[in-house]
């Protein structure tokens, strides 16, 4: 199968493994500088292997300093499912006990404290809501295992330090375990795995693209009007980054 890209074939073969039925991963750390083509492998080759194989896809982008544990695990929903609030019973009552707290109830309450083990006193406290919301999605997507389930996190080294360590010390490490959910983490920089996972990850980094030839074979692919010496003086100014020589080519040349 073809997917227009410029020498990923690497990183397309483990993605290929990642969604076996018994892959020998089940955590994908997708590295590499700007530019060289992780954001495409997220947004196009991924998203086409899920259709393949009707499996669920969510893709969510975690750069900026506003993104929220609610942001997240919302986004993770709605790309999921096609009815997202009947989908997640639990996870979206505790979002809305989150959003309108006066409306919750002393039974409500005492559950909270209950399910997370804490005292009255902490239940306004936005990390334990944090923890909370995760646990009732958790097991929302714990009874969803009539597919595969993909979560495809983007730009994960550009997201606040408290979101990357809530990333990978609670949900990946929950949702690693889950035999139906596989994770793709990308970014310049990933965070190590945490212990309770890391047998089950693999780290692949994107390297520069040095090949001329493959270049020339993706202008032949998308009928590019490049010549072999226009082609080679592209891939020396963009420094063999392959995102770089492909927003040229469309943003420039292409009609």
């Amino acid at each position: 199968m073809s997917y227009d890209l410029i020498d990923s074939s690497g990183a397309v073969a483990l993605l290929e493994q990642l969604m076996g039925d018994t892959p020998p991963f089940k955590v994908l750390r997708l590295l590499g500088e700007p530019k060289m083509g992780k954001s495409h492998l997220l947004t196009k080759v991924v998203p086409t292997l899920a259709r393949a194989r009707s499996a669920r896809h969510a893709i969510v982008g975690l750069r900026g300093q506003t993104m929220t544990v609610d942001n997240v695990l919302s986004s993770a929903c709605n790309g999921w499912s096609s009815t997202p609030h009947e989908e997640w019973p639990r996870y979206r009552a505790a979002q809305a006990a989150w959003v309108a707290p006066s409306q919750i109830n002393v039974s409500h309450n005492v559950f909270i404290r209950s399910a997370l083990d804490i005292s009255s006193g902490h239940v306004n406290d936005p990390a334990v809501w944090d923890r909370y919301l995760t646990q009732q999605f958790g097991d929302d997507l714990a009874t969803m295992g009539d597919r595969l389930t993909l979560l495809l996190c983007d730009d994960v080294g550009m997201a606040q330090a408290t979101m990357q360590a809530w990333l990978m010390d609670v949900l990946v490490a929950r949702l690693a375990l889950m035999p139906h959910v596989r994770i793709v983490l990308a970014g310049a920089t990933v965070p190590d795995a945490n212990s309770a996972y890391n047998a089950m990850c693999r780290e692949y980094r994107l390297p520069p693209v040095e090949d001329i030839k493959e270049y020339a074979t993706y202008c032949r692919q998308v009928d590019a009007p490049l010549t072999d010496e226009q082609i080679q003086v592209l891939v020396a100014v963009f420094d063999h980054k392959p995102g770089l020589f492909a927003e040229a080519l469309w943003g420039k040349l292409m009609p």
